[in-house]
């Protein structure tokens, strides 16, 4: 949906000769700020045998790949009224924190099991554990 506003906004800025350019270019700078702000916090995560991959709704052409092996530990954090996020926090101690704000409850309990059954240390700092999966 995103991508189709913009192209919205791109084609009426290009094509339409009688729009009032400032305030069609005012109302595209916000929309191109919300844009940003939300592949900030949409990511989704993949797990293969070898590989713990994370992905970008917003930006698909973004993606990270950590091996198992080097994965020190992962954990589920919340932020308040914010989404749920999932830092990792690889064996050099370097971490790095992904929002995953359209991730259910379930999907974070599935992620976890799988990751324990790779034997990755996660810890769960925000969902609840009686939530059925």
């Amino acid at each position: 949906m995103l991508w189709l506003i913009i192209g919205f906004f791109l084609w009426n800025l290009v094509f339409d000769p009688t729009i009032h350019r400032d305030a069609f270019i005012f109302i595209a700078g916000l929309g191109v700020i919300w844009f940003l702000l939300l592949g900030l916090v949409y990511h989704y995560f993949g797990l293969t045998v070898e590989y713990f991959v994370v992905s970008n709704h917003i930006f698909f052409w973004k993606r990270h790949v950590y091996p198992l092996s080097d994965i020190k530990e992962i954990v589920f954090e919340g932020n308040g009224k914010g989404p749920n996020s999932l830092r990792l926090i690889a064996g050099d101690y370097k971490t790095k924190i992904y929002g995953a704000s359209t991730l259910k409850d379930n999907t974070w309990l599935k992620l976890k099991e799988e990751l324990e059954k790779m034997e990755v240390p996660v810890r769960n700092e925000t969902i609840l554990e009686s939530i059925k999966v």
